[in-house]
């Protein structure tokens, strides 16, 4: 198999992280996924503002677009597990969408900024992967992982955001001419999930 890059986007809590994993390990590729161990910044809302937390985690994300462009060069197959970051600028000021980043946050103007040079700069990947999920798959999702950062920061009242990371993958995929795959998640092992999603990735062609 050549190189590749596979970026997933979806809801917080659609199982993009244990998949990501899965696959990449059924793939002998690498996957390259957000810390588990979160600061207080992320954790307690009122020891910082959104803009701090989500400052944190794309410090914590853009090094591993980096380094999956140098797993894919080197050919090998990189599984990220968010692509929040290359797709921020269509998520910023959606409906719905305040947990991610509220427009009365005073440093939200700043953000927008970022978010259309990540737009621009950050690394392409080969292939999306646009999760997709029920409202009933994605509570038993939340329910399992079990995050006080669900609530803390309404995640768990964002279901109907989901259109709108499905509609970003489909502008970045047509802007940057890159494939994007619907997947729709099911409640099983994670292990059965990349079974799934590898077959599907095989049948649309998108990779080897």
């Amino acid at each position: 198999m050549t190189g590749a890059f596979i970026a997933f986007v979806g809801l917080p809590g659609a199982g993009k992280s244990t998949v990501c994993e899965a696959l990449a390990a059924r793939m002998r590729g690498v996957a390259l996924m957000e810390p588990e161990d979160w600061p207080p910044a992320v954790t307690d809302p009122s020891s910082a503002g959104g803009f701090t937390a989500l400052t944190w985690f794309r410090a914590m994300r853009v090094p591993l677009y980096y380094r999956a462009v140098r797993e894919r060069d080197q050919g090998r197959v990189a599984v990220l597990d968010t692509y929040y970051d290359k797709i921020c600028r269509h998520l910023l000021g959606a409906e719905g969408m305040d947990w991610f980043l509220s427009p009365r946050d005073p440093y939200f103007d700043l953000y927008q900024e970022i978010a259309e040079r990540d737009w621009e700069l950050l690394p392409t990947a080969d292939v999306i992967v646009s999760f997709q999920l029920s409202e009933d798959v994605w509570r038993h999702f939340l329910n399992k992982r079990s995050r006080i950062f669900d609530s803390e920061w309404g995640v768990s009242q964002a279901f109907h955001a989901q259109r709108h990371f499905v509609a970003a993958a489909e502008t970045l995929g047509g802007a940057f001419g890159v494939p994007v795959l619907p997947f729709v998640q099911e409640i099983s092992s994670p292990d059965a999930a990349a079974a799934r999603l590898l077959s599907a990735l095989r049948d649309a062609h998108v990779i080897d």
